[in-house]
């Protein structure tokens, strides 16, 4: 993997670089950031198939309309959202708590090499730092300063996306949030973020339109709850019917409909083997 150093002499180098608390002096990348405006999705690291869905969807949406999604690839809302821009075909940008030699967590190594052939990995951490808690506050900050939007899917009040939403205020970026359910945990933080001024996010278009983009590119067909579950399967790689039944507990009727109608949507696509998988 080509590793290279961004420094404030660099031709890619955000004003808002030099505005964060504490400054970001140097930094290692391994990809491309594109030219392109720019969107932190940020969330739980346990969301609930609405989040997942939310994330998809919105995400799918302005990566078709030309917008890079930047985020942290934890666990959760984050990966979710890398995933998605990938699978739409457009560009993402991770900014790691650990060395890119060594991304963290683990278990989402493949994702990274993925991530920096469409886009780019970011790190403050040299080869052989180690993760420390402090770390992921600190990653926080850059990801907020990569943001020209901040939007929040899925956050208790305790959750440490409150310390980007902070970041992201202070840098004078736009901030907006998914409403969720009064009785979940997971809205108490993006619900009161609404109460506070937070934009209002249920789409895709609300982003742009603040953003002021203008865009004629097709979206995402809106999908059942079975095309979108199957979607989400096929994410973590090619699957046969039988494995998609029984990981998603469907009937072979239902099944079948919902793989006809991503067929339909050219959205997924049968191999000779038998398999299916996104296109």
């Amino acid at each position: 993997m080509n590793i290279n150093t961004l420094t404030n002499k660099s031709a890619f180098w955000p004003n808002q670089f030099d505005n964060t608390y504490p400054p970001i002096k140097q930094l290692y990348i391994s990809g491309d950031v594109p030219d392109l405006p720019r969107v932190g999705v940020i969330g739980t690291r346990r969301p609930t198939s609405y989040g997942r869905l939310a994330s998809e969807r919105i995400v799918s949406e302005l990566s078709q309309a030309g917008v890079c999604i930047v985020s942290g690839m934890a666990i959760g809302i984050d990966s979710c959202s890398h995933i998605a821009a990938l699978e739409a075909g457009g560009t993402t940008i991770a900014v790691l708590p650990s060395s890119i030699e060594r991304p963290y967590p683990a278990r989402h190594r493949s994702l990274a090499a993925r991530i920096a052939k469409s886009g780019a990995l970011i790190s403050e951490y040299g080869d052989g730092s180690e993760v420390h808690k402090s770390n992921f506050i600190a990653r926080n900050r850059i990801i907020a300063a990569l943001s020209d939007f901040l939007l929040v899917i899925e956050a208790s009040h305790k959750s440490g996306t409150m310390h980007t939403v902070r970041f992201s205020l202070a840098l004078g970026a736009e901030v907006g949030a998914i409403p969720g359910p009064i009785d979940h945990i997971n809205s108490t933080g993006t619900n009161d973020l609404l109460k506070n001024g937070a934009h209002v996010i249920t789409q895709a278009k609300d982003i742009l339109d603040i953003m002021g983009i203008e865009t004629q590119k097709a979206i995402l067909p809106t999908l059942t709850d079975q095309e979108a579950a199957i979607r989400r399967h096929l994410m973590e790689g090619p699957s046969s019917v039988s494995q998609m039944a029984s990981s998603l507990k469907l009937e072979s009727s239902e099944l079948l409909v919902a793989i006809t109608g991503l067929e339909i949507h050219k959205l997924i696509a049968q191999a000779q083997d038998g398999m299916y998988a996104l296109r």
